[in-house]
């Protein structure tokens, strides 16, 4: 079917946005987002679906869309947008993970890119996921910088694709480690610190003090 939408001219004219019962945060968020972006008027709606005319879109994770063009019977991995003759639309997606990213990538034209006899969209992520090597900000020494709003940090980088971060950081911006005298390698220890510095065992019992364990742990 050709389409006569954009993605864009799709979401402001929405009356609707639906999600299932029980659907995780994300659907949410991008609901909050497109009402706050397009379609100021649009009802969000959980359940069962809107029996109202009007242009709906559905958000939801997990279930493969009937009408997605499946490359091989062992696709796990997917993302899916649809607008049927009805104006009815499916945003989904196989993971929780994968959806912010490719609804801002909707959103920043690449449904309307395509040739107009190309829908549905149905792409299959190249990379199950996508984590930084090491996150400065998030839970290193950068995590201080003045004003620096992790929300929106964590939402940048959702946006950017990646599917996981980091989070085994320290309590403090530094390990607890006396070392040699002009030594600044411990400083360092805080890139993707390991378990001794969560726990005690019988490797490093008395190493380090217990609130100090515990608080990193916390």
């Amino acid at each position: 079917m050709t389409r006569k939408y954009t993605f864009g001219k799709f979401c402001r004219e929405l009356r609707w946005i639906h999600m299932p019962t029980g659907a995780p945060p994300v659907c949410r968020t991008i609901a909050r987002e497109i009402v706050r972006v397009h379609a100021p008027r649009a009802r969000l709606v959980e359940g069962s679906r809107p029996k109202r005319a009007g242009p709906t879109l559905s958000i939801s994770v997990g279930k493969l869309p009937r009408r997605a063009r499946i490359s091989s019977k062992r696709t796990q991995r997917w993302v899916f947008f649809d607008i049927d003759e009805h104006a009815r639309g499916r945003l989904a997606a196989s993971h929780t993970y994968y959806l912010y990213s490719f609804y801002t990538l909707l959103n920043d034209g690449f449904f309307d890119r395509r040739p107009r006899n190309e829908n549905p969209l149905f792409i299959e992520p190249a990379f199950a996921w996508n984590r930084p090597v090491w996150d400065l900000y998030f839970t290193q020494a950068a995590r201080t910088v003045r004003n620096l709003d992790r929300q929106d940090y964590v939402r940048e980088m959702a946006r950017l694709g990646f599917t996981h971060l980091e989070i085994n950081g320290l309590a403090f911006p530094e390990a607890l480690e006396e070392g040699v005298p002009g030594e600044v390698y411990p400083r360092f220890y805080t890139y993707c610190p390991g378990f001794d510095q969560f726990v005690s065992t019988s490797l490093n019992r008395g190493m380090y003090p217990r609130r100090y364990l515990e608080s990193n742990l916390r």
